[in-house]
């Protein structure tokens, strides 16, 4: 029985693991999302909420994105523009706090040059938002497009 499970059953498992998303073990999947993941981290969770500024936001984001935010049950939207000076501003006022700002990444899907990223924020033990972003593949490489979030 051990024999049989060796020579059938256990390559056939891994050769089906391997066609369930051929993208993923062709490194095609796995490896634009692992690039999603450094945009993020660099441009999103670094840029934005550690402050690193406009350098650091600029290359991550398209230069039309929308942060869309449910206040009092109605959508309002907040461009990148607005966005990054918040950022600065704060940056210019020096708000630095006792620990950085972690992502946990929760899903990352890519389909073509369309992906969806869910994380949650956090500081120290304190979870500050759980985040929903569309990012779609330029020339350039990804770019963040849009964003819900949910404040904790």
């Amino acid at each position: 029985m051990k024999k049989i499970f060796l020579m059938f059953i256990l390559p056939a498992t891994i050769l089906f693991s391997f066609c369930a998303n051929p993208e993923q073990a062709a490194g095609g999947a796995g490896s634009e999302a692992e690039t999603i993941r450094e945009v993020m981290d660099y441009s999103y969770v670094d840029g934005i909420q550690n402050l690193l500024g406009e350098e650091a936001i600029r290359p991550g984001f398209w230069e039309g994105f929308e942060m869309l935010m449910l206040v009092d049950g109605r959508i309002q939207k907040l461009p990148l523009d607005q966005w990054i000076a918040r950022v600065e501003d704060q940056k210019a006022q020096n708000l630095q706090h006792e620990h950085s700002v972690r992502a946990n990444y929760l899903d990352i899907h890519v389909t073509g040059t369309a992906a969806s990223v869910a994380l949650e924020l956090w500081r120290g033990d304190e979870q500050l938002f759980t985040d929903y972003f569309q990012l779609y593949k330029f020339d350039d490489g990804w770019k963040i497009v849009s964003k819900i979030f949910h404040r904790h």
